[in-house]
This record gives C-alpha cells, sequence and structure tokens, in this order.
C-alpha cells in the first residue's frame, strides 16, 4: 500500500544549484555553467552528458566569497569572461577565466561600481568585450568597450540613460544596445562601437518593450521580442536601414520569451511561456517551415521552465542549442538538443537526493475568482489519506513582474511541504508576467492595492476547498513576495495561522529612499514618490498596521541587500518585539538579495520549512535523517 507521507530529509530534498550562467564551449563539445558545488557558485566544464559512461567535469574558477552570476565564452575557446558579485553586494566585477588551466584573473575590478552583463560580450573577433557600468554616474548605466588584450576600457555611450549591451553586428563596428525609457517602455539603438554615434531603431509614442534579438549573417537586420501594438510578445525581424519596419514572424496569444538564431542564419529557435510553461519551437529560415518538436535521448521532455536571462543559445558550429530546464520534480539541468536530429541529452544531475518522484506532487493549473477578474495558480496537493484536511501555504512570487512557474521551487521546499502533507498554491496574482501587459501593469502605482485582494481571494479559495483545513493556511513570500506577505499579516490577519517573509520592504516610504540609484527614476511610477505621495504610501505600508498582525512570523534578511535594505526588516522586527509578538528574525552576514552561498540558502529554507511546519502541524518538528 503507497505510503501517504514520506519521511525523506529535507537535506535529500536539497539540491545543487545551478545559476543561470551556462554556455557552449567554443571549437569543443564541451559544456559551462555556473553551480554552487563547491558552496559558491562557481564555473565548472563538462565534457558529456550525464550516463553510463560521463565525460570529466571539473572547477575552472576557485571564488569563496564571490559568485560567478553570468559568463561568456571567448570565440578562441580558450577563455571565458565571469561577472561576479562579493557576498551578494551585486557590484558585478569583470574576471578572465583559462578554459584549460582555470582559474580567475581580473579583467575590470573596481569594487564599487556596477557592472552588468548584457545579451553578448565577445565581439566576433573576440578583441573586445562589452558591457554596461554606472562609474560615471550611480544612477545611469553606460556603454563599456573593453580591449581584451591591454585591458583599456572606453566609454562608449554615456548620455545619462539606462543602456544595457544587445548583440554584436557580424562587422563588430556596430551594436544594438537596449535603453529603459520607463516603467515597461524601453528602445533599441544601433550603436556605432567606434565612434559612439547611436540612432533610436524603435521610436513609439505608446508604451512599449523592445528586447533585440540575434543579427542576420549578413548584417542587414536583426531579430527582437516586443509587444509593439499587442498584448503579448512576439517575435519579429527589423531591417536597418533609413526607415526600419517591424515584420512579424510569430504574433501566438502567449508570450515569446527568447529567440536565437543558427551562425549560419539558417535555423530560428525561440522559446514560448505557455500557462506558466516554456515551449521551444524551431523554423527554417529558408524554406518557412517549422521543424519538429524535440524528444529526449530517454523519451518525452518534462515539461517545466526554461531558467535564464537569454533562455536558448546555440553553439558556435551551429549544430546544437543548450538551455537549463527546471520541472516541478527536479532542480534546474542543463541539457543539450543536437540539431537537426532534435534529439535532446541531459548535462547535469544536481539531484543528488535520489528521491523517488511518486514521492513528488505534480501542480495542477487551477484559477480562483477574484473581485474583478480571474486569478491563475499552481495547487501542489499533498497525499493525504481520504476525508483528511490538510494545511496549505500561499506562496506569493517576487517581482512583482515576474510569474509563478513550474520549476523546483527554493531547491525543493515545497515538495518537502507536501511529502510532510501541506498543500501548497502558487498563484500569479495581478502584476504578474505571461498573462499580457494589461495585466501586468495592473499593479503599478498600487502596490497593497489590488494585489492584496487577489491574496484574500486565494485564501478563501482555499477555506473553499474540501482537504483544505481552514484553521491551518500559512503564507510566505520574498522581496515583492516579501511586501505581500507582510500587508497579508497586518492588513488580512484573521486568515493566516503562520508567515515567512524574506526580504520583504515594510515601509514604502524607506524602501523607495533606499533603492539603487538607478532604479530611482522609475519607482514613482511603479510604485509612488516618497517625497509628494507620502500619506498615500503609508497607507499601503504593511509598518502602518502592524499592531493588527496575529500569526507567529519568521523573516529572513541578508545585511549586504541592495534592493530592499535590512533596515526595513530590522523596523518591522523591532515593531513587534515591542508589541511582544512572536517573531523570529534571521540575518545572513553575508548575503544580500537572495543567496550565493549553498549553506546559507539550505539553512534559510529548512528553517523557513520547520517554522512552517512547527505552527502548521502544532508540534515541535524535528526532520529525520534518511
Amino acid at each position: 500500500m503507497r505510503r501517504f507521507q514520506s519521511e525523506y530529509s529535507f537535506e535529500r530534498f536539497s539540491s545543487r544549484r545551478l545559476y543561470y550562467a551556462f554556455d557552449f564551449l567554443p571549437r569543443s563539445h564541451d559544456v559551462i555553467y555556473s553551480a554552487n558545488t563547491s558552496g559558491q557558485f562557481n564555473i565548472w566544464r563538462q565534457t558529456q552528458p550525464v550516463g553510463a559512461n560521463p565525460g570529466p567535469f571539473r572547477q575552472l574558477t576557485g571564488f569563496d566569497d564571490w559568485s560567478v552570476r553570468y559568463i561568456a565564452p571567448h570565440p578562441s575557446g580558450r577563455s571565458i569572461v565571469a561577472f561576479a558579485d562579493k557576498d551578494g553586494n551585486e557590484n558585478y566585477q569583470i574576471f578572465m577565466v583559462d578554459a584549460n588551466e582555470g582559474w580567475q584573473q581580473p579583467l575590470v575590478l573596481k569594487p564599487e561600481v556596477r557592472h552588468t552583463f548584457g545579451i553578448e560580450c565577445f565581439s566576433p573577433s573576440g578583441k573586445f568585450a562589452a558591457y554596461s557600468s554606472n562609474e560615471r554616474a550611480g544612477q545611469d548605466m553606460d556603454i563599456m568597450n573593453t580591449e581584451v588584450s591591454s585591458r583599456e576600457s572606453r566609454r562608449v555611450l554615456g548620455d545619462g540613460g539606462i543602456y544595457s549591451f544587445g548583440y554584436w553586428s557580424p562587422d563588430g563596428i556596430r551594436a544594438t544596445v537596449g535603453e529603459d525609457t520607463g516603467a515597461d517602455d524601453t528602445n533599441i539603438h544601433l550603436l556605432n562601437m567606434r565612434t559612439g554615434e547611436k540612432k533610436n531603431l524603435t521610436p513609439h509614442k505608446d508604451r512599449t518593450v523592445y528586447i533585440p534579438g540575434p543579427w542576420t549573417p549578413r548584417g542587414d537586420g536583426f531579430f527582437l521580442i516586443s509587444d509593439s501594438d499587442r498584448e503579448f510578445f512576439g517575435l519579429a525581424y527589423l531591417p536597418v536601414r533609413d526607415t526600419p519596419k517591424l515584420k512579424w514572424f510569430e504574433t501566438p496569444l502567449c508570450d515569446i520569451e527568447d529567440v536565437a538564431l543558427s551562425p549560419n542564419g539558417r535555423i530560428l529557435a525561440w522559446s514560448s511561456n505557455q500557462q506558466g510553461y516554456s515551449y521551444i519551437h524551431f523554423r527554417d529560415v529558408r524554406t518557412g517551415h517549422t521543424l519538429g518538436r524535440p524528444v529526449s535521448t530517454g523519451g518525452a521532455l518534462t515539461p517545466g521552465w526554461f531558467e535564464n536571462r537569454k533562455l536558448i543559445k546555440f553553439s558556435s558550429d551551429g549544430r546544437r542549442l543548450i538551455w537549463l530546464l527546471s520541472t516541478p520534480t527536479r532542480p534546474p539541468e542543463v541539457y543539450v538538443l543536437k540539431v537537426p536530429e532534435l534529439k535532446i541529452a541531459k548535462y547535469t544531475d544536481g539531484f543528488i537526493g535520489n528521491i523517488p518522484e511518486k514521492h513528488m506532487a505534480r501542480p495542477k493549473l487551477v484559477e480562483f475568482q477574484s473581485y474583478d477578474r480571474s486569478i491563475p495558480a499552481f495547487l501542489y496537493k499533498p497525499q493525504i489519506a481520504e476525508n483528511q484536511r490538510a494545511p496549505v501555504v500561499l506562496f506569493i512570487h517576487g517581482g512583482p513582474e515576474a510569474q509563478e512557474r513550474p520549476w523546483y521551487s527554493y531547491v525543493g521546499l515545497y515538495q518537502y511541504l507536501q511529502s510532510r502533507g501541506v498543500g501548497v498554491l502558487a498563484p500569479n496574482i495581478r502584476g504578474s508576467t505571461g498573462y499580457g501587459k494589461s495585466y501586468r501593469r495592473l499593479i503599478y502605482h498600487d502596490w497593497g492595492g489590488g494585489e492584496l485582494r487577489d491574496i484574500e481571494h486565494a485564501a478563501k479559495y482555499l477555506k473553499g476547498l474540501d482537504w483544505v483545513d481552514p484553521a491551518r493556511i500559512g503564507v510566505f513570500g520574498g522581496s515583492f513576495g516579501g511586501f505581500a506577505t507582510l500587508s497579508a499579516v497586518t492588513r488580512l490577519p484573521e486568515y493566516w495561522a503562520v508567515a515567512v517573509d524574506i526580504f520583504g520592504p515594510g515601509n514604502l516610504i524607506t524602501f523607495l529612499k533606499a533603492v539603487p540609484a538607478f532604479w530611482k527614476r522609475f519607482m514613482p511610477e511603479l510604485v509612488g514618490d516618497p517625497n509628494t505621495e507620502a500619506d498615500f504610501l503609508l497607507s499601503r505600508s504593511p509598518i502602518t498596521y502592524i499592531d493588527d498582525l496575529k500569526c507567529p512570523i519568521l523573516i529572513i534578511q541578508g545585511a549586504n541587500d541592495p534592493r530592499v535594505v535590512k533596515a526595513e526588516s530590522d523596523q518591522i522586527v523591532e515593531k513587534l518585539r515591542s508589541k511582544g509578538r512572536e517573531v523570529e528574525y534571521i540575518i545572513f552576514q553575508d548575503e544580500g538579495h537572495g543567496f550565493t552561498k549553498r549553506k546559507n540558502e539550505f539553512n534559510a529554507w529548512k528553517r523557513a520549512s520547520e517554522f512552517l511546519l512547527e505552527h502548521l502541524l502544532n508540534k515541535q518538528y524535528s526532520t529525520p535523517q534518511r
């Protein structure tokens, strides 16, 4: 008889984690990626996929306090550029790594400056590395270009905008550059990397997002992703001429999230977001024919979510495609697809706990009715006996312009909870991406407004399920989700038995005054103006209603958090303790907005799981080792 609850420890659900950094190493069959196997995110190189006789893999960098966030291989295949920050401070520095011998050497090292990776980095010849920097003015991001051999850097574009590097043109003279011009509003410029001359290729009147994609081999135009005159992001081509005009390639009723083009320009690949699940598509550019759907070498590929900023990448010979896939029952892993055979191989296996999938819950996509619309959500129902009622935790994602996806969440936290008989509801409340720009923009200048009503209706939905114990509902969130959690427990206190807040802002005025300088110009539109709208912001701030909090709460904070500074959590904790409320406060001195060290991440999520179980199962919870 199948048991309803497993006894596997949290340690076994917790896995090695790959960061959003992976690529092919040119002129080899190897892949490179950033993983925290060593306890910190370092670069690893691997020759063959996992299997009976996996090829060698080895660590190339030796960081202890630094975390590799982004990587780019040199076109020669002999070196790799790594963007890394120290203790989560998000001031990324640039290092060169020998792809054969390993170890890192500084390429651009200015610890007080933020250097950010765009989409590409190296010029086609490999002579230059391009990136963004706020060295000139903290509130701006300039386009910089560093000659690799001499390590001499030059500012190419710095006119007061917030720019991110796109793609080098095939001739290495021009490049596409993205500019953030407002909340949910961007442009793509054509930038001469020698003279600094720029041209806006996407002038528009209404708020529109344009994301640059790859150039054609001849350099006469490039692909891009945009929501111009559409609810959802579509795929288009833009020729580079005096009066460029978009030519739409794909305009589905869902978001296209990324695009890649084989180096010879023959095969176009793109990924789409369909109700949170990622799908990959292929087209032969010359014939216009769509290629068949890929299958893995071991059967159908489990649906999940492609994780990364750049989701899919072709190898330099165009014969392979790489991505990072997370599923609800398995952590993110690197997969490689052979083109045109469309066969998939798995290159990494970080799930060392080896828990059978029969002890995992697959989410059901549901909708519940809020006050003015339906809200999509993923529901994880635990294995419980018939007529048994279970506790449930409502998880609220960050962003807010992000999306709950079918992923191996919080290194297995969802799955661990369901294994102990606790359900999970993970909604995509208003402001979430993936459901059109009108839905995404509902959160603008309305933090603590409509989305709080969505959360209330989520709680009511759970109370109406016949297997849910209405007296044992918890709430959990990080970043914006932490703000939403604090709002829920202070303004809707009657619904919650327990809460966990991870680096969530509690006072919108102090939060807005302390955000990074390059965010501040957009904050009045996104959240509010702390100088002119103090009363409004206080009316939406959890700290205003702190006296009404009833349930026990765990608060976790990184001391180096540059986005939601530690003072935000300090305020909440100080107020609660002065009222004699039950609050547990954990500060990680060597972390920022999230976790870069495996030990810290494990300890945070394990304590969060224990805190939830202690209060939802009404007993001191201890985890048996197995």
